[in-house]
């Protein structure tokens, strides 16, 4: 982690502890570690619904071959979770 941190990234384990090379960067490294440590992080985009890694690799497919626009994947994106959050 301390190598990563160096080099400008974020570390994932012990974030508050690493020596960021800047005041925002450390900032920032504080701010994970404490959401990390409260549980508060989704580790993967594509964990966040049952169906959020298809939605996710069809819509980046789309994206790339210029068949939707990001805000046509986006509302697909904003309704996968939509739908799975509101069911209760």
């Amino acid at each position: 982690m301390k190598v990563i941190a160096e080099n400008e990234g974020l570390p994932v384990v012990e974030a508050a502890d690493q020596k960021a090379p800047n005041e925002l960067g450390q900032q920032i490294f504080t701010a994970f570690d404490q959401v990390s440590t409260a549980n508060g992080l989704l580790p993967y985009l594509d964990w966040a619904t049952p169906t959020m890694g298809d939605t996710l690799g069809a819509g980046l497919q789309d994206l790339i071959a210029k068949q939707r626009t990001p805000e046509q994947v986006l509302q697909e994106l904003e309704q996968d979770y939509s739908d799975f959050t509101s069911k209760g």
